[in-house]
């Protein structure tokens, strides 16, 4: 449902560009693109799933620029195997987007962090063959891009990984009693975000 000061507002469904009805997260990015969105950008992760006629369709990503007749979703395939289950987590800043796809099926057998930008070009992957802190498999359910360039990525096995935009370097969040924020078992949830002191986690432990 977009927002805008419209009675009734407008609601997207799934259909051609709007490609799941599995929704996961959103990211927005506020800047109108000159010659691109007239308005807010609207990038959506989705699933795959089945319709009732027992077809499958792809989970991915859908990118929504605005006109002056309202928002056109487009699919956006590129580097998203055809078999995989979806995108489970975006973010981003005025530079570009992260969206992790989990096991990137006939493409390849590991999960990769995937690097657009907002004009919709393809700008490379970090997996675990460029980055030996992410293991091939991995899960990652939130990405958070913070104002002092950092770009957190946190797993469903409760591990944190943090890029340093500058630099290029890789670390694991670590720190002491960070065992007891996130014990055994904890899981990241779909929400990583902050401010200009703080960063906030949702996680499974509370």
């Amino acid at each position: 449902v977009s927002m805008r000061s419209t009675s009734p507002p407008p609601a997207y469904r799934c259909g051609p560009g709007l490609l799941s009805r599995l929704s996961r997260q959103l990211f927005i990015y506020n800047t109108p693109l000159s010659g691109v969105s007239t308005g807010p950008q609207v990038w959506v992760t989705g699933f795959s799933h089945f319709e009732p006629d027992g077809s499958k369709l792809k989970g991915g990503l859908s990118l929504g620029n605005e006109s002056v007749s309202g928002y056109a979703f487009q699919r956006f395939d590129q580097q998203i195997a055809t078999d995989n289950i979806g995108a489970t987590a975006i973010g981003g800043n005025n530079t570009e987007i992260w969206a992790s796809v989990k096991d990137n099926g006939n493409l390849l057998t590991r999960s990769q962090l995937l690097r657009y930008s907002h004009a919709g070009n393809y700008l490379g992957a970090y997996d675990n063959t460029t980055v030996p802190q992410l293991p091939s498999n991995f899960d990652a359910r939130a990405i958070y891009f913070d104002q002092f360039g950092y770009q957190w990525v946190g797993m469903s096995d409760g591990k944190i990984l943090l890029r340093e935009q500058a630099t290029g370097l890789w670390k694991l969040l670590q720190f002491e009693g960070i065992d007891n924020i996130f014990p055994p078992g904890t899981a990241i949830n779909e929400c990583i975000t902050g401010n200009d002191k703080q960063v906030y986690i949702s996680t499974s432990n509370g």
